[in-house]
């Protein structure tokens, strides 16, 4: 099969990927979802209340793949945040924050303005740590604040932030999980009177999912399981939601619940047939490197076996100097 075809056959299947992508995003930015995350997932939020965290706490509406995280060299603007709608598709080189938004936390009687960044990620073996880029992010938002939350020298004016990632399909040995990541002082020599609110400005949380049997009712993992799991009607997800968690869909939360399955299913079938066509492909153009190579210690000429195999008169030569054999020209 030539490359070109198995290109254009993988077009639908990251049609399908980027709208279940969406419809994730979607789905983590509802203010309820975004409460228990925040009530399970941070130390300030951990005694509040879920409906406390989500009507007193999240300030207004989150944005969903609107703040940048970075552009590509390829692009003209290096813009670090913003509030328009940003096309992310992979062309402009756009990277965007999944869900974005800023909370106020209780503490002594005051509030406390925290900046907040939840990820889904479906991959968790992209083929680099995924701590590190949610470390970078981290990175990013802290640098942003630079003429928004502070100007000059005031650094003391510098938020907290987070970066929560869900992660629906975890490595095997992290099933089930949340796991933390912090700066934390290590007094190396003497002593120090720094106070942790001072360098306690950023943190990771990867929220690992698993398997529904092994989680515990009415906890966090389970609520995400639920929503994430794609063998699980509509209907079956709203009344375990109902009964186990005290939320109610409305319609809009459940058309992207629905949505996210229906696409989950699709992107399932797509991926499997994509990856049958690459096989497929590739066990071909196996078939024809062996043939040609045969051919070759036949010393047939160069011309019937590019008419046999398929194979260029570059991947012939190539195949021939591997083996240390001649190629026959004529």
């Amino acid at each position: 099969m030539p490359e070109d075809s198995i290109l254009e056959n993988d077009i639908p299947l990251q049609a399908r990927k980027d709208k279940y992508d969406a419809a994730c995003k979607s789905v983590l930015a509802h203010k309820v979802i975004l409460a228990w995350i925040l009530k399970y997932c941070t130390a300030e939020f951990a005694e509040c209340s879920i409906e406390d965290i989500m009507d007193r706490y999240i300030e207004g509406t989150p944005e969903v793949a609107k703040a940048v995280v970075h552009r590509s060299k390829k692009t003209k603007a290096l813009l670090i945040d913003g509030t328009n709608t940003e096309d992310s598709s992979v062309a402009e080189g756009v990277v965007t924050f999944d869900v974005k938004f800023l909370a106020h936390a209780p503490l002594n009687d005051e509030l406390i303005k925290l900046i907040i960044n939840v990820e889904a990620q479906n991959n968790s073996s992209p083929g680099y740590p995924l701590v590190q880029r949610a470390l970078y992010y981290c990175g990013r938002m802290l640098s942003m604040q630079y003429g928004r939350e502070f100007v000059k020298s005031h650094y003391e004016l510098i938020k907290k932030v987070y970066s929560i990632w869900i992660c629906p399909n975890p490595s095997a040995g992290n099933e089930n999980s949340i796991v933390k990541y912090a700066v934390q002082k290590d007094v190396v020599l003497g002593s120090s009177t720094e106070v942790q609110a001072n360098y306690d400005l950023l943190n990771v949380v990867m929220v690992n999912l698993g398997s529904e049997d092994q989680q515990a009712a009415g906890s966090l993992l389970k609520l995400l399981t639920v929503l994430f799991a794609s063998q699980k009607t509509l209907e079956e997800k709203k009344y375990i939601i109902s009964n186990e968690f005290d939320i109610k869909m409305n319609s809009d939360m459940a058309q992207e619940v629905d949505e996210m399955c229906n696409l989950s299913d699709g992107v399932y079938e797509a991926g499997k047939a994509a990856g049958e066509a690459v096989g497929m492909a590739k066990g071909e153009a196996r078939v024809y490197r062996e043939t040609a190579l045969k051919m070759l210690r036949k010393q047939k000429a160069l011309v019937e076996i590019m008419e046999f195999t398929n194979l260029s008169q570059e991947e012939i030569f190539a195949l021939a100097k591997e083996n240390g054999l001649e190629v026959v020209l004529s």
